[in-house]
């Protein structure tokens, strides 16, 4: 279906017997018969003409009118919209494929004299260009987070333990804890939407803090017992008990939102009580296991020494 000044001025200039012809007036009928053939302007039909008829819509159908044609302050009609019904997917490739057909439907109109700009809008394009920017936005932020506490860590843990490396272990889990949620969210068909976006930030934000504790306690831990796989298991007795307190906290107050009865808060809770689900695993179970590597590395000689004696 198409809704145009057009279709507009025919409504109003045609009769159907037995139809429910509210709109038709048979002043307007006369006037636009006298312009207008089949739909389109007749050879006689001149500018003035067809600015009558747009006058006696503005006189006597205003509010029809002014959803199809603008006029400005100074009397002078600046600007139309055709609207044109039609059934497409919600996936972000229909919609675009939508919006390339009609740009190439609108380019004849670009050419047309008088004709100064033509935009193809509507409610799905503007929404799935707003969604493609802040999914952009947000991967940037990530991407920017990421690298700041990689290089934050990194400076702090080299004055503390002398070793950049440490910052950067301690950041990795993340990064497999982001790329579990994304997986997750494409494995149970959650979009992302203005709230669902926000959640590997929060992941990042709330879960590195499980990352560095886990990090500062076992450089402890080791400087003490000078062997990786005892300190390990101080660290993850002592120090995985609480995060996980700390985690199953967070999961219950995210996951309370799952109730609620807006379907994107719905999401939203879900996903970052799994988030917060993935965090946990990734600092206890993950992060050790990269820990104690760095620590056979970084400790090689003391552990020959501890050995020997």
């Amino acid at each position: 279906k198409v809704t145009s000044i057009l279709t507009l001025m025919e409504d109003y200039a045609t009769y159907t017997p037995g139809g429910s012809d509210y709109r038709f007036n048979a002043t307007f009928s006369m006037m636009y018969h006298s312009l207008f053939t089949g739909g389109v302007p007749a050879p006689n039909a001149t500018d003035a003409g067809i600015r009558e008829l747009y006058d006696w819509l503005y006189l006597h159908a205003k509010t029809d009118v002014t959803e199809v044609l603008h006029r400005d302050n100074n009397g002078n009609y600046d600007a139309a919209v055709i609207s044109v019904a039609v059934a497409v997917g919600d996936t972000s490739k229909e919609i675009y494929k939508l919006r390339d057909e009609l740009l190439k439907d609108v380019e004849p109109l670009k050419r047309t004299q008088g004709v100064s700009e033509v935009v193809v809008t509507s409610g799905p394009i503007l929404t799935q260009i707003i969604m493609d920017a802040l999914n952009r936005s947000q991967i940037n932020s990530i991407i920017i987070t990421l690298i700041v506490s990689f290089l934050a860590l990194g400076a702090v843990y080299y004055l503390l333990e002398r070793s950049f490396v440490l910052g950067a272990i301690t950041t990795l889990p993340m990064i497999f804890c982001m790329a579990w949620l994304f997986g997750a969210m494409f494995i149970l068909g959650i979009p992302l939407n203005v709230l669902t976006i926000t959640i590997a930030s929060l992941t990042v934000g709330l879960g590195i803090t499980y990352g560095i504790h886990m990090s500062h306690r076992f450089a402890e831990d080791m400087k003490e017992l000078k062997n990786p796989y005892k300190a390990m298991r101080r660290t993850v007795t002592h120090v995985g008990s609480a995060i996980f307190g700390a985690a199953a906290t967070t999961i219950a107050g995210f996951g309370l939102l799952i109730f609620a009865l807006l379907p994107p808060i719905k999401q939203f809770g879900g996903m970052t009580a799994l988030a917060i689900l993935f965090s946990f695993l990734s600092a206890v179970f993950v992060l050790p296991s990269i820990l104690i590597l760095w620590a056979r590395r970084a400790f090689r000689n003391d552990e020959e020494k501890h050995g020997e004696e």
